[in-house]
């Protein structure tokens, strides 16, 4: 007999290995006869259809297949062999142990069983080998199965979803825990004694989760068994599901065992749907996190509460590390204690074990200024060499400039990467002032608008202006200089936050200390934006060692280099003479492709605001001295749990949790700054500015995957194009933050659709993709939104492009159009409207015979024209 598969069997095909197998076993009060166990097992075999199942795929679509017999041997030890699913029986049975007082083991595929039916099982072989009779079956689980999918449709599956539609709005995708990529699956549990009742285990456990994963909305499985009719108690096969609860960890600890308690009971009172058809309808995921009572699993990470007052983790051990879970629950157990004596405190106060790992390291202070002062070190820059003693000379004369100047104590620096930058950062400084860094890769509006949200009066630039805004510019100062004078306690500010000089003096400190970085090395400067440029300039100088302002394309020489994961993938070569290497955002992938022999790479945590580096080491361990990870409150959090990475008194915007191994993982941001390409930009500041295009109704700007990075995507409510929409942001932003993908819609909603990335839609994109693929000399696929020089189009490989294009199609494109509209989709479009249409001579779709007759029609006119002449023919 061939039947559908029920939802619990679709979720179990795609297991494997021992995460597919599922086990029990129970010791015998004696001696068991091995011929009375044979034919009851002989007798469960025919009772339950479960044990002559198998799994077959027909045309696609799996079935699950009942054989009318199947043998089902009795082993003397487990076979730790894996399930072929469609070969029956995917059931084990096995007799271990002393034959005075054995134990009876069975295991199944979960595609045919769960742990209560293996229970069910084993009960009913005891009372078989007793004599007992059992009970008549109703029907079997293939009948189980066909009923199941014929009932939820129609009305009756609109009535099982309508009570979850709005506990489920909205809910998380997911939740997250220091996890590691799954190996072989393998589980682990480990077990504490705790206080309380399950609905206090319950609402501790969701106090923990939100701590660790920084998240007060969160969804957590219950258990339920699936045999919600009393025919299907006594059938074998896989009936345990799960049903999500929604918790909002907030309010005091009283309240929220109140709030689960109540939520739990109302969620278990509507298990009947099956989850995996309830996720499919709703669109939301499997909680990853579970809590039950009975100790059957529900999730990859579960707290079992027992009746002896026990609390048991149960955990995938080829995901969650050991100690990660002994800690978390010795966290549950201490929220637990200190709510049974203070049940009113909030949960947000409630104390989880201290953090001894975060303490930090006292190093001793450094005085950047005479560091600098001190070092015999030179910047070379695109306008030539020039010594630290030189900059700082310079840079105390344009502190008498500032000082001289009516103004505030924030000062704009708006000068591209080198030595102009250390001398207009340090001229602020050594005037007392703070420096506000500005991009001078904004365009003039956008500079002007930052200059008047700032409120600033002077501006520091490289470029002769006047003003920018209502900001006087200096671009150059002459006269005497002066002593430093007492700094601002904040050296600068970049993106509305502040960096102190204590915090910019104990990152450099440390990484003097511990950087095999001094005179003789030449260090490379890569990073574009200013507050990179500024730590990159301040860091290697302090050591002592140069500085070489470059783009990357020349390291030659170069023993030191400091980039991006980003930078570094992107780097046309990497010479051995680079000894140090800096990464920030290193991957395994590539460390392995730069630990090479003679070279010592490190692993540096950035923080995206101040592009300090509050954490480096050795790869793959980091030294944990100067970061602390803060939570809201200010207070450390443990090994493993999500808090803001602090820097001395410094916040700087970055969630990461410590791993066990030392290493700090960045999670995420405390706001919704994404990287592109090794820069941190504000995607809410991108919408803002869409938005003030008058045929934008409304935008939001995200940053989605594309090839293994992340790229910016525009969704608009507009009938705009999205090359008019590029022009409008390129007036006031830099190329850097213009989407590469627009979208239009006509509403915003809490789902946004898939980007396209773009594949060629017509010949003309397809063969302009092929002429830049040859030009660039890449095999990577180049889509069709992608802006061409972000993927390495140059000055000459446009000359190229736009030679191979005349001559394919007969357009001359302008190179002003291919730098103003750098995609495919854009030039593929200016090229179809200006190719001049092949001329239809009318000889399109004649047939060879219909050819020859029109061809000697013609030559018998032209014959009769030229009698008529008198010519000869």
């Amino acid at each position: 007999m061939r039947y559908p598969l029920s939802f619990a069997q679709r979720r179990s095909r795609s297991l494997d290995g021992p995460a597919a197998v599922v086990r029990r076993a129970r010791r015998l009060d004696g001696p068991v006869d091995p011929d009375v166990l044979r034919r009851a097992v002989d007798a469960a075999v025919v009772r339950h259809a479960a044990l002559r199942t198998s799994v077959v795929t027909v045309d696609g679509e799996p079935e699950q297949v009942v054989a009318d017999t199947a043998e089902l041997p009795v082993a003397h030890e487990e076979s730790a062999e894996p399930f072929d699913p469609a070969t029956p029986p995917l059931v084990r049975v096995a007799l271990v142990g002393p034959p005075e007082q054995p134990s009876l083991v069975v295991s199944a595929h979960r595609v045919v069983a769960d742990g209560p039916a293996l229970d069910l099982l084993l009960d009913e072989l005891s009372a078989a080998c007793g004599g007992g009779e059992l009970p008549e079956l109703w029907m079997d689980y293939g009948d189980y199965a066909v009923w199941q999918r014929e009932r939820l449709a129609g009305e009756e599956l609109e009535r099982q979803l309508a009570p979850w539609r709005e506990p489920l709005r909205g809910a998380p995708a997911g939740l997250s825990l220091p996890a590691d990529p799954p190996s072989t699956p393998s589980w682990g549990d480990v077990t504490a004694e705790a206080p309380g009742d399950p609905a206090a285990a319950l609402a501790a456990y969701a106090v923990v989760l939100s701590r660790y994963a920084r998240q007060c909305d969160l969804v957590i499985a219950l258990p339920v068994s699936g045999r919600i009719r009393p025919e299907l108690e006594r059938i074998v096969g896989p009936f345990a599901d799960i049903v999500p609860l929604r918790v909002c960890v907030t309010g005091t600890f009283a309240e929220l065992r109140a709030r689960v308690r109540d939520s739990a009971a109302e969620a278990l009172s509507h298990g009947e749907l099956p989850f995996d058809k309830l996720a499919a309808e709703l669109g939301i995921a499997r909680p990853v996190v579970g809590f039950s009572t009975t100790g059957q699993e529900c999730a990859e990470f579960q707290v079992n509460a027992g009746e002896d007052g026990t609390l048991t983790l149960a955990y995938r051990a080829d995901v969650y590390e050991t100690p990660f879970a002994e800690r978390f629950l010795r966290s549950v157990v201490a929220v637990l204690e200190h709510a049974g004596q203070h049940p009113h405190t909030p949960v947000v106060d409630l104390p989880l074990p201290p953090a001894p790992e975060a303490v930090a390291v006292t190093v001793p202070g450094l005085d950047v200024v005479r560091a600098l002062r001190e070092s015999e070190a030179s910047i070379t820059d695109r306008t030539g060499t020039v010594t630290v003693s030189e900059v700082c000379r310079r840079a105390a004369v344009l502190a008498r400039a500032i000082a001289e100047r009516d103004t505030d104590h924030r000062v704009g620096v708006c000068v591209r990467r080198g030595a102009g930058l250390l001398v207009a950062v340090l001229g602020t400084w050594w005037a007392g002032r703070t420096a506000v860094l500005l991009d001078p890769d904004f365009p003039l509006p956008g500079l002007e608008k930052r200059v008047r949200n700032c409120g600033l009066k002077l501006v520091v630039a490289d470029e002769e202006r006047d003003a920018i805004g209502d900001a006087t510019v200096i671009t150059s100062a002459d006269g005497e200089p002066i002593d430093p004078v007492e700094p601002n306690p904040v050296a600068y500010v970049v993106d509305g936050r502040d960096v102190t000089h204590r915090a910019v003096a104990d990152v450099l400190a440390v990484l003097r200390r511990d950087l095999p970085l001094g005179a003789g090395d030449r260090f490379a400067a890569v990073g574009t934006a200013a507050d990179v440029a500024l730590m990159e300039l301040l860091l290697p100088l302090v050591c002592g060692a140069d500085v070489v302002v470059t783009d990357g394309k020349d390291l030659n020489g170069i023993t030191a280099l400091h980039a991006s994961a980003h930078t570094w993938r992107h780097l046309p070569t990497v010479p051995d003479s680079v000894r140090l290497r800096l990464c920030t955002g290193l991957t395994p992938d590539l460390a392995e492709a730069l630990d090479t022999p003679g070279a010592e790479l490190w692993h540096v945590h950035g923080d995206a605001e101040s592009a300090l580096w509050p954490v480096a080491g050795r790869w793959p361990a980091t030294n944990r001295s100067r970061a602390r990870i803060l939570d809201e409150r200010g207070v450390p959090v443990p090994i493993g749990a999500i808090g803001e990475v602090h820097v001395g008194d410094h916040a700087t915007g970055d969630l990461a949790r410590w791993r066990e191994d030392g290493r700090l993982d960045l999670v995420g941001r405390t706001d919704d700054k994404v990287e592109v390409r090794g820069t941190w930009v504000d995607p809410g500041e991108i919408a803002a500015e869409l938005r003030t295009h008058r045929a934008v109704r409304d935008a939001v700007v995200i940053g989605a995957p594309k090839d293994g990075e992340t790229a910016l995507v525009a969704y608009v409510v507009s009938d705009e194009s999205g090359e008019a929409l590029r022009q409008h942001l390129r007036a006031t932003l830099p190329e850097r933050m213009v989407p590469e993908l627009f979208v239009a819609m006509d509403e915003l909603s809490d789902t946004l659709p898939e980007p396209d990335w773009g594949q060629p839609r017509d010949d003309v994109e397809r063969t302009m993709a092929r002429i830049w693929a040859d030009l660039l000399r890449t095999t990577d696929r180049i889509a069709v939104h992608d802006n061409l020089f972000r993927r390495g189009a140059g000055s000459l490989t446009v000359m190229r492009f736009a030679a191979k294009v005349a001559e394919a199609y007969g357009v001359n494109l302008p190179l002003h159009r291919i730098f103003a509209t750098p995609t495919i989709a854009a030039l593929a479009a200016i090229v179809t409207a200006e190719r001049r249409p092949e001329p239809d001579d009318g000889l399109a779709g004649l047939s060879d015979t219909e050819l020859d007759d029109l061809l000697r029609s013609v030559l018998a006119a032209r014959d009769r024209r030229r009698t008529a002449r008198g010519e000869a023919t």
